[in-house]
């Protein structure tokens, strides 16, 4: 079964197409494509998403999506009661994001609701409402069965147990530089245990950006893992370098720092020129591969 998979982030839209066979998925085409500056990205991507699909060979029957978290309304942490169950987990989200959205209500907004496996820290739950009627737009505008539609830092574990089966068990922190964020997500086990997400300063350069993850990992609920992968278009072989020796020195942390790559268990395309562009992007077409794969985030969606 050939499908395709869509990454909307406000500034890009980046799609390939894969196969699922027995040996694992076999990429057969990637892209990106920039999308203007206008106020509804999703709508721009949904203009761009057909005519690509339909001149993919093999042809695709199944598209998945994963959405940026700044496509949103708003990302919120917030606690939880202990023991609530799916529909108490949403009624509590919508009341919590009743207090910053005047028109929130179930018919507005679809709502992605995140427990965290963090042991009783704080937060115990994110909730990212996206405009009901984007989605629906976007729906309606594919032309084709969509499968998946979730947002792209809950494909994570999916995509770590996939590409790292050796290491699917064991404790991972992901950074994900993506200008004028960054993100920070903590696996144990299998199971996202953190999620954090701070504005980078507006001064430009590979200082800024290692000194916000510095931050960021200074002051997380928990200690990080000792691998830590990076990802984004702000993510570079010096400042994985940097960054690590910034890691000793400065928090006195011996974690290994690698770039994430979202092809590494997956069959190479035929194309030579393809298969060097994904050499290059392996860090950046995490969103598109995890989509692909079966969710194992554990999101409730309302």
């Amino acid at each position: 079964m050939v499908v395709a998979a869509a990454h909307i982030t406000p500034s890009a839209l980046w799609v390939l197409t894969a196969e699922y066979t027995r040996y694992g998925l076999r990429i057969h085409a990637a892209t990106r494509r920039s999308l203007p500056a206008v106020e509804s990205p999703l709508r721009a991507a949904s203009e761009l998403i057909p005519p690509w699909l339909a001149t993919a060979s093999p042809a695709p029957s199944l598209l998945h999506i994963a959405l940026s978290p700044e496509l949103a309304a708003l990302v919120h942490p917030f606690p939880l009661e202990s023991g609530e169950d799916s529909e108490q987990l949403i009624t509590a989200a919508e009341a919590e994001l009743k207090q910053f959205l005047t028109d929130y209500d179930r018919d507005s907004y679809t709502t992605f609701v995140l427990p965290l496996t963090n042991g009783g820290a704080s937060p115990d739950a994110v909730a990212i409402p996206y405009p009901r009627a984007e989605l629906e737009y976007l729906r309606d505008s594919i032309g084709m069965s969509i499968g998946t539609i979730v947002p792209d830092l809950f494909t994570l574990p999916a995509l770590w147990q996939y590409n790292y089966p050796d290491s699917a068990g064991t404790a991972v922190t992901f950074l994900h530089l993506q200008p004028p964020y960054v993100d920070m997500l903590t696996l144990t086990q299998g199971r996202i245990t953190a999620l954090e997400t701070a504005r980078l300063p507006e001064a430009e350069g590979s200082e800024t950006v290692i000194r916000e993850c510095l931050r960021i990992l200074a002051h997380a609920a928990a200690k990080p893992a000792e691998t830590i992968l990076l990802f984004g278009e702000a993510v570079h072989r010096d400042l994985l370098t940097q960054l690590q020796a910034a890691l000793v020195a400065e928090l006195g942390l011996s974690a290994e720092c690698k770039r994430l790559n979202a092809f590494r268990m997956c069959l190479p395309p035929a194309d030579e020129r393809l298969r060097a562009y994904a050499v290059r992007t392996a860090h950046l077409f995490w969103g598109c591969v995890g989509a692909c794969l079966p969710q194992t985030a554990g999101f409730i969606v309302s």
